[in-house]
C-alpha cells in the first residue's frame, strides 16, 4: 500500500455454507402391549425436529428426532394414535473455520407404512434437513487517497454491518387442565404446534423477543367420544448478542426443537391434564445501518497509475416481515357425517419480490379425519391454493427475501354432504434483504517516473456524447479535470441526459 494511500476494513455476511441432505427413515416396530391391535392405518404423519447442533473443526453436526404418528382403528372400529420417536444425525462440511452463524431446519418429504401383523408396523420415508450458514468476514479497501494529482470517484453506500448472532432455548413445561365439563382422557390421537413471534426489538447488548406457542391437542376417552383442546402459551426472552444497540436491527426465527404432550394424572389418578414439554429456539441475526465510503475509480491527468479492484458484497435489511392472512377455499369431501378433525399445512410455496411486492404463493395440504355415514372413521387429504401480496418499499435494483410461510391455524365449516369450508390462518415471517454489489478500489499507485499518455495534445476536443454516458468515464478516458469539464459544457448532472457536443479540456 502506497504510504498516500488510506485503507479501512468493511464487513461482509459471506454465505459459507448452503446446503441440504436426505434423511431416510427406514424403521419398524411394536406397538405396546397396552395398544389394541392394528385393524386399518388410516394415515402416518412425520415430523422433524433438530434438537442440537454443533460444529467440530470443519464439521457442522445436526442432531435431532422424527416423530412418526400412525393413526389407525382397531378391531372395533375405535380411533387409535400411536407414536414412535426416530433419532438420526446429519453431518456438513464447512469450508473455513472461526465463528459461524448457523441455521438447521428439517422438513418432510414423504412416509409410507404399512401394518405387516395385527402390532408391527413398518416405515419408509424420508426428511430433508437444510443447513446455511454466514461469517462475519473483514474486507480490506481503499477509503481515501492523500495524491493531489489524482481524481477519485467516492459513493457512500448505506448497508448493514454484521454483528453477530445468538441464541437461546425457551423451555416451556406446563400443564393443560381440561376442565370439569370435558370427559376423562383414554388418548391422545393427535397434537400440533406453532411458534408465532410477536416481537423482536433489540436494546443494549440483547434482543427481546415475545412470543407465544398455540397448541392443538385432540384427544378421545375410554368410549370413542372425541374432543378438541386448543390453548396459547405466551414467553419472553433475551438474546444476546455482541455489541447490538437500540438502532441495530434483528431478523429473528423461531423453531420447535422438540415437543412432546402426554396425558396426565390427578391425585385421584384420573387423566384430567396435559403435560406439555416444548423447546423453542430462538435464533437471532443482528445488524446495524452504517454509511460506508468506498471509492470507485481513479485516474491521473499528470502519471501512470495502476490500480486493483475487489467485489463487494452489502446486505441491508429493506423490510422486516410478519404478517398473517387468511386462505378461504372449499375441499369436496364426500359421505361427511360428523367431522373429528381438520388440519392444513404449508407443503408447497414460492416467495418472489417483483414490481415492490412481495408475493407468496403455495398450496396447502388439508388433513380432514371425519365419520363417514356408517360411523366409520376416515381419512383423507386435499389441496388447496394460497397466495399472498404486501407491498415492499424497495429502493435499490437487487433484492433477497428470506420468508417461511406456514399455517397458524385452521378451521372449517361443513357446508353440505359432499363438501367443507375452509379457513386457514397463515404467518409470512422473515425478513427482505437489500444487496449491493460494488467493484471498489483495493489497491492504488501512482508512478511518478512515467507520465500520463493522453490521446490529444490540442487544448480542447470535441467529443459526441451519447445519452447515458457517465461524465466521469468520459474524463477519465481522456484524462481531463472532471468539475472542468461540467463548466465549460455548463453541466451539472453526472449523466448525460440527452446526446450532444461536449467540448473537452485537454490541458
Amino acid at each position: 500500500m502506497d504510504e498516500k494511500t488510506t485503507k479501512a476494513e468493511i464487513y461482509e455476511n459471506a454465505l459459507i455454507l448452503d446446503e441440504s441432505a436426505e434423511q431416510a427413515i427406514d424403521v419398524d416396530f411394536l406397538l405396546p402391549e397396552y395398544y389394541p391391535d392394528i385393524e386399518k392405518i388410516l394415515k402416518c404423519f412425520i415430523t422433524p425436529y433438530i434438537s442440537a447442533k454443533g460444529t467440530n473443526g470443519n464439521t457442522l453436526l445436526a442432531e435431532g428426532v422424527a416423530v412418526i404418528t400412525v393413526l389407525y382403528t382397531d378391531n372395533d372400529n375405535m380411533l387409535n394414535s400411536y407414536e414412535y420417536r426416530y433419532s438420526f444425525s446429519k453431518s456438513f462440511d464447512v469450508s473455513q473455520s472461526g465463528e459461524l452463524c448457523t441455521y438447521i431446519e428439517a422438513r418432510p418429504d414423504y412416509i409410507n407404512c404399512r401394518a405387516v401383523g395385527p402390532r408391527k408396523i413398518d416405515v419408509h420415508g424420508a426428511i430433508t434437513v437444510k443447513a446455511t450458514g454466514r461469517k462475519r468476514v473483514a474486507r480490506e479497501i481503499l477509503t481515501d487517497t492523500g495524491f493531489d494529482d489524482v481524481e477519485v470517484l467516492r459513493e457512500t453506500v448505506s448497508a448493514n454491518a454484521p454483528l453477530s448472532c445468538g441464541e437461546k432455548t425457551v423451555d416451556i413445561n406446563e400443564d393443560i387442565e381440561i376442565g370439569n365439563a370435558k370427559f376423562d382422557i383414554n388418548c391422545i390421537i393427535r397434537y400440533s404446534g406453532h411458534v408465532n413471534i410477536k416481537e423482536s426489538r433489540s436494546v443494549a447488548g440483547k434482543v427481546m423477543v415475545k412470543g407465544d406457542l398455540a397448541l392443538n391437542i385432540l384427544y378421545c376417552n375410554d368410549e370413542g367420544k372425541i374432543d378438541l383442546i386448543k390453548e396459547t402459551i405466551p414467553f419472553g426472552q433475551m438474546v444476546e448478542t455482541a455489541t447490538v444497540t437500540e438502532d441495530c436491527m434483528s431478523d429473528t426465527k423461531a423453531s420447535l426443537s422438540g415437543f412432546e404432550i402426554k396425558p396426565k394424572a390427578d391425585n385421584d389418578g384420573k387423566l384430567r391434564s396435559f403435560s406439555v414439554d416444548a423447546k423453542i429456539l430462538l435464533s437471532v441475526f443482528t445488524y446495524c445501518v452504517e454509511d460506508v465510503s468506498v471509492l470507485i475509480d481513479a485516474y491521473s491527468r499528470k502519471y501512470e497509475i495502476k490500480t486493483e479492484k475487489t467485489e463487494i458484497e452489502l446486505r441491508k435489511i429493506a423490510e422486516n416481515v410478519n404478517d398473517t392472512f387468511t386462505v378461504k377455499g372449499t375441499v369436496e369431501l364426500a359421505g361427511i357425517k360428523k367431522m373429528i378433525d381438520l388440519w392444513c399445512k404449508s407443503v408447497k410455496g414460492e416467495e418472489t419480490l417483483e414490481n415492490g411486492k412481495l408475493n407468496a404463493k403455495g398450496t396447502l395440504l388439508v388433513g380432514a379425519l371425519y365419520f363417514d355415514e356408517n360411523d366409520l372413521p376416515l381419512f383423507t387429504e386435499r389441496e388447496l391454493p394460497y397466495s399472498f401480496e404486501r407491498d415492499i418499499n424497495l429502493l435499490g435494483e437487487n433484492y433477497e427475501e428470506d420468508i417461511t410461510v406456514s399455517v397458524s391455524s385452521c378451521s372449517y365449516l361443513i357446508s353440505n354432504e359432499n363438501s367443507v369450508d375452509i379457513s386457514a390462518e397463515m404467518a409470512a415471517v422473515g425478513s427482505v434483504y437489500e444487496v449491493t454489489k460494488k467493484n471498489v478500489l483495493s489497491e492504488l499507485n501512482v508512478d511518478k517516473d512515467k507520465k500520463a499518455q493522453k490521446k490529444s495534445e490540442c487544448a480542447l476536443l470535441v467529443y459526441f456524447a451519447e445519452k447515458g454516458e457517465r461524465l466521469w468515464d468520459i474524463a477519465a478516458s481522456h484524462l481531463a479535470d472532471l468539475e472542468e469539464l461540467k463548466e465549460i459544457n455548463d453541466i451539472s448532472d453526472d449523466i448525460i441526459k440527452e446526446d450532444k457536443t461536449l467540448l473537452i479540456p485537454m490541458i
